[in-house]
């Protein structure tokens, strides 16, 4: 059964222990992303698809390797309209919550957080994320694309956190595009597992005789 979360509780979601200040950066193409990306937990999309409320999907949860949508809904587009959303992760459970205005999509995938990236691209039409807070701190960033000759816009998001909630806006004007274009994703990134060093020779013999020497004293 789906859970509708709030903007306010979905801020509320993180603001239980004190955490961090993310920090942003810029990301300048897609083979610099994929470059960074080391293994991406799940992306939430927003997509023109075929801009009705039916057939094609506007709004999904997907992951890749192979790509699967394990969550979609419909949506009819307006041009300049920003809708309100909220996308929250905790790693304790794996529960993913995308709130879309009325749209409430989930999935549930367990995973070790990293950076997040958010990716617009648009050869057609008009794409722009506003308002961006993350664990209620505002990003003071706009990521958008548009324009006849094309255009990306990718920013980076680091320190997140294990449990995370992402609020803003977005709009997506298709004029005239299709399927991903426009389109905005919000990559959620793995972060590399830490290594656990294992004892070399030389210290499980130090070990050894540490215990040898504690016994010898008893």
């Amino acid at each position: 059964m789906m859970r509708v979360v709030s903007m306010a509780a979905a801020v509320a979601m993180v603001s239980g222990a004190a955490m961090a200040a993310p920090s942003t950066f810029g990301v300048g193409s897609d083979p610099e992303l994929a470059g960074l990306l080391q293994n991406e937990l799940f992306v939430a999309e927003g997509r023109t698809g075929n801009n009705a409320p039916s057939g094609d999907w506007e709004l999904g949860i997907t992951t890749n390797n192979p790509y699967t949508v394990r969550d979609q809904a419909q949506r009819s587009w307006t041009a300049g309209e920003f809708v309100a959303f909220s996308l929250t992760y905790d790693s304790s459970t794996g529960d993913v919550s995308y709130v879309f205005g009325d749209e409430v999509l989930s999935w549930n995938v367990v995973g070790n957080v990293g950076n997040i990236y958010l990716r617009a691209r648009a050869t057609e039409g008009e794409v722009m994320l506003r308002g961006l807070n993350l664990n209620g701190f505002d990003l003071s960033a706009v990521v958008g694309a548009g324009g006849d000759a094309g255009s990306l816009d990718i920013l980076g998001i680091s320190g997140a956190g294990s449990r995370f909630s992402l609020i803003g806006e977005a709009m997506i004007d298709p004029d005239g595009g299709r399927g991903s274009n426009p389109a905005f994703q919000i990559k959620v990134d793995t972060a590399p597992m830490p290594i656990i060093p294992t004892p070399t020779a030389a210290g499980l013999g130090l070990l050894g005789l540490g215990g040898l020497a504690a016994r010898r004293r008893r």
